[in-house]
């Protein structure tokens, strides 16, 4: 057993022997070792990869093109719920919630930026996705999914690893690339946060929550009805004062 640049071998038996004319052992047959790398699980992860990615862009897409019905279905009062079921409250408040986020540019530009970072080739590495078999669904239904061409990426795993790592994890390649654009979207930072978590916060964060736009509407709007309710206040006594004086010059 023996060990030569990280390759462990083991010899079980002699080679052949080689003969000359008169019969003669004059050596033994040449013995040639060669290795494959195991590129499965490279290409399992990788496929992988494109499959959460799918789901990502389909749930994405789903929300930003969703049908908005959210207007016909206004907050539903204390006296309404009183007046319906736990299911007719469910299916209400869901279809209170649908089409919120249609058009949203925020997760357009998120999703745009992802698709351009996926075609763009990094500084230290020679081939893009399309060279490995990855590319974009010609199927316009699918909005920027991708599809795998499985041979022609076992074939660039078998004949140039080198490159497709740079590709994934060499510098400014598409873990970097992906990262960068998913923080500057949806980093929970209350220091720094993304954008969609400075728009609306994080449930994992109390800072951020306090610290969005949307936070900063809601507390004005409340601050907006105490306003009124106490201007409220004031011109109903106001109009009791007067009403019960009138009542009082009436009676007499």
């Amino acid at each position: 057993n023996f060990t030569i640049d990280g390759v462990t071998m083991q010899l079980t038996a002699v080679s052949a022997e080689k003969y000359d004319g008169a019969g003669n052992v004059i050596g033994y047959e040449e013995t040639k070792v060669s290795t494959e790398r195991d590129t499965e699980a490279i290409f399992e992860t990788i496929k992988s990869f494109v499959e959460d990615y799918n789901k990502m862009i389909e749930k994405l897409n789903g929300y930003v093109n969703e049908e908005p019905t959210y207007r016909k279905y206004a907050p539903l009062t204390d006296a309404q719920r009183d007046e319906m079921t736990e299911s007719q409250i469910e299916k209400w408040e869901e279809k209170s919630k649908q089409g919120l986020l249609y058009g949203d540019s925020t997760i357009r530009n998120f999703l745009q930026n992802m698709r351009s970072a996926l075609y763009t080739k990094s500084t230290t590495s020679k081939i893009a996705l399309y060279d490995i078999g990855i590319e974009t669904s010609s199927n316009k239904d699918d909005r920027g999914k991708l599809v795998i061409d499985e041979e022609a990426l076992k074939r660039a795993l078998s004949e140039n690893i080198e490159e497709v790592e740079k590709l994934f994890v060499g510098t400014n390649g598409l873990a970097d690339k992906l990262s960068d654009i998913m923080d500057r979207t949806a980093k929970v930072s209350a220091a720094t946060p993304g954008e969609l978590v400075r728009i609306a916060g994080a449930k994992e964060s109390k800072a951020t929550q306090t610290q969005s736009t949307l936070y900063n509407e809601l507390r004005k709007i409340d601050e907006r009805i105490s306003v009124l309710n106490t201007r409220y206040n004031k011109e109903k006594d106001r109009y009791w004062k007067q009403f019960n004086a009138m009542e009082t010059i009436i009676s007499n």
